[in-house]
């Protein structure tokens, strides 16, 4: 038997949820993370072209296959995984969570509910010229307008944090990305906001983790009005857990 992480997953009641973030090199290094994933884990990750995709993939997955486990009592390898027609991955028996899993270089989220959706994602800054590209493909007239009186370092900051905030939605709802993001609306700030989508409402926030990357963003849509607690991984000091709280605006 290897040696048993001590990580604080907390128990939770109807409506509750919870993040799980860490820094890849962070979690390779943990106690209790060097687990087999089951070869439809693996032959996903296969699939990617970049070592460094693949190493992120893989401790992603193994973050996710524990929090489950945890929650559910059962070996982490031992959870059985589905994927509806969208490609969202489930509880094989629902068993009345929901979980979504998100990597981006470095950083890897784990998103958490009992009794409700929850989606996250994790990216990384960009150049302002290709936010500049981009903005009109997801933020609606109106947006792109008020963005652009943003300044430049304002600019970078709300595209990405507009970005991540949608595609949580849209991954909450199992949408993806197939679905129009302009239709997603939600401020530019990074402040919880309030947004019905596919008969559910969530709620949606860029949140402050510390222990990701500076350049790093993390955004949640979680169904109901409570954002969730935040399990975070800090390399040398280990787990903690605590309340989530919106990052600071541009």
């Amino acid at each position: 038997m290897g040696e048993r992480p001590a990580v604080p997953v907390p128990a939770l009641a109807a409506g509750e949820s919870f993040l799980a973030v860490a820094q890849v090199q962070d979690l390779v290094a943990a106690p209790g993370f060097a687990f087999a994933l089951p070869d439809e884990d693996e032959a996903r990750i296969g699939r990617l072209v970049h070592d460094r995709d693949r190493r992120s993939r893989r401790a992603a997955w193994r973050l996710a296959r524990f929090c489950l486990g945890a929650v559910l009592g059962m070996a982490p390898a031992e959870v059985a995984l589905r994927r509806d027609r969208r490609g969202r991955p489930h509880l094989e028996e629902e068993a009345g969570l929901d979980f979504n899993v998100s990597h981006a270089g470095s950083s890897i989220a784990v998103g958490v509910m009992r009794g409700g959706r929850i989606g996250v994602d994790v990216e990384h800054q960009r150049p302002l010229a290709l936010w500049q590209d981009l903005i009109g493909e997801f933020l609606d007239a109106a947006d792109a307008v008020a963005w652009s009186r943003l300044s430049a370092d304002g600019r970078a900051d709300a595209a990405l944090s507009a970005w991540c905030r949608k595609e949580s939605v849209l991954k909450a709802t199992g949408e993806g990305l197939a679905a129009d993001p302009r239709a997603v609306s939600l401020p530019l700030g990074p402040q919880a906001a309030v947004i019905g989508r596919a008969g559910r409402s969530f709620t949606v926030a860029t949140l402050h983790a510390a222990v990701l990357a500076p350049d790093a963003a993390l955004a949640v849509a979680v169904e109901g009005v409570h954002l969730p607690r935040l399990l975070a991984l800090a390399g040398g000091t280990g787990w903690s857990l605590s309340g989530a709280r919106p990052a600071a605006g541009p």
